[in-house]
């Protein structure tokens, strides 16, 4: 039926004995799998990636011509072609959305503050069952003395980082000291009254009462273990929570918008990564319905997320997933290169540094976009994910230790990337900060550079 990629390897002419084929999708009338080709040595011979297989029914009646496969020459394209216009208003696209959907910014920045004062609150009781207040004390200290552990000690500073907003606590040379007297709300008032007026917020919530219990604890006892899976209420959070819906819905309208405009006679090559099985076939589903000729490949790090995906999109015609990490960059890919490569809070979450991101522009076609939805730092995610094990980077120093980052530096960070053009642009649509991304590679690819660009926001 169709053929993604077809490498020949040197010397040619020789014959093929062995063949390998991995299936990477099966469904009810069609398949897709990669097929490896060998001669008598195991020296690889070709390489076929992205086989689509259709089920048709045989006739034995018909024609030879009919019944049995032909090989012809077609005419290839010796070079990419010109990224198409519409990706030149990536920014005026992403910022009309936005302008539709900021209709309650003021409700929505109200929520933000309470969300502050209650995450405050709890940090302020897990930092005060560990040291008194009105007693100064530093980081090396506690960790010498067994009151805290040297993996939770980002985490601890980014609580005392944060009462220190509420003027609850304060730094200086001596150290730090937790002070007595403050202003900060209870806990429970606050997240009951959050619960009658947002019950949307149900996962925020639940992430928030979960921390508040666990946290004294976790300090002294040391971080969680990563999850196999996504705990629901985190997945909920990332998916379907008010903020998570408005920024799935500017990526949606705009790869729809991009591909409704594009040229027929090519396919959109689409890479995601970090893909979730849920958010990933809505997106397939929604690009079907433009008509446009589709190649998405769908991936993640981990295998059996991987896996995952695959099974949910293995009924979507031009749809594929892989294991795959712009960290590590293996040869699931091959030398594919994309029109588009997505991300959907998938930047943050894999801890991306400049070589990934180098990679990631590495793998878009002349002009290709890169359109990202990332979370900016805040309170929330901090308690929610930075109780566990592989969130916080070690090497970074202070407040820099979560792998959150402020549109700004995403932008900084991918300018000095080799991106052009990058910008940002805020979704103010609940109680926690999110930036929608978007960056283009050169019209001719080019190494990453140490001065970033002009960027624009």
């Amino acid at each position: 039926w169709r053929f993604g990629r077809v490498r020949l390897m040197a010397p040619f002419g020789r014959a093929m004995r062995i063949a390998r084929l991995r299936l990477t999708r099966i469904g009810t009338r069609s398949a897709s799998g990669d097929i490896e080709l060998f001669d008598d040595s195991g020296a690889s011979v070709a390489a076929l990636s992205e086989c689509w297989f259709r089920r048709v029914e045989l006739s034995r009646s018909g024609s030879l011509d009919n019944r049995v496969l032909r090989v012809d020459l077609v005419a290839a394209p010796l070079y990419e072609t010109p990224a198409p216009g519409i990706f030149d208003r990536i920014g005026e696209i992403l910022a009309r959305q936005a302008d539709r959907t900021n209709t309650d910014a003021e409700k929505s920045s109200e929520r933000a503050l309470l969300f502050d004062a209650m995450t405050a609150s709890i940090a302020y009781r897990a930092v005060a069952a560990i040291v008194d207040p009105e007693v100064s004390f530093t980081m090396d200290a506690l960790v010498d003395a067994g009151a805290i552990l040297p993996e939770t000690a980002p985490l601890f500073e980014h609580l005392l980082r944060l009462v220190e907003r509420f003027d609850a606590a304060a730094e200086s040379e001596a150290g730090w000291r937790l002070a007595a007297n403050h202003d900060l709300p209870d806990v429970a008032a606050i997240w009951r009254l959050l619960l009658a007026e947002a019950p949307e917020l149900v996962a925020e919530l639940a992430l928030v009462a979960t921390a508040a219990e666990e946290l004294p604890a976790l300090l002294r006892d040391g971080l969680r273990q990563s999850e196999p899976a996504p705990l629901p209420m985190a997945e909920h959070l990332v998916q379907a929570s008010p903020v998570s819906a408005a920024a799935f819905e500017h990526i949606r309208e705009t790869l729809t918008e991009i591909a409704a405009a594009w040229p027929a006679e090519r396919p959109l090559r689409v890479l995601e990564i970090g893909a979730d099985g849920a958010m990933t076939r809505r997106l397939i589903e929604a690009l079907a319905q433009t008509g446009a000729p589709l190649a998405y490949c769908a991936t993640h790090p981990d295998a059996q997320q991987a896996a995952r995906v695959a099974g949910a999109i293995k009924s979507q015609a031009g749809a594929t997933a892989n294991r795959w990490s712009p960290v590590d960059d293996d040869d699931a890919l091959g030398n594919s290169c994309f029109d588009v490569i997505l991300s959907f809070q998938a930047l943050s979450r894999l801890q991306l540094g400049a070589d990934a991101l180098s990679r990631l522009r590495e793998r878009l076609a002349p002009g290709g976009l890169l359109l990202a939805a990332e979370t900016e730092p805040n309170p929330l995610w901090a308690l929610a994910f930075g109780r566990y094990r592989g969130w916080w980077r070690h090497e970074a120093n202070g407040g820099e230790a979560s792998p959150l980052r402020h549109g700004d530096a995403w932008c900084r960070d991918l300018a000095l990337a080799g991106f052009m053009t990058p910008g940002s642009l805020a979704i103010g649509a609940g109680p926690w900060p999110l930036s929608v991304l978007w960056a283009r590679a050169p019209a001719q690819q080019q190494p990453a550079n140490t001065l970033a660009p002009e960027v624009s926001s």
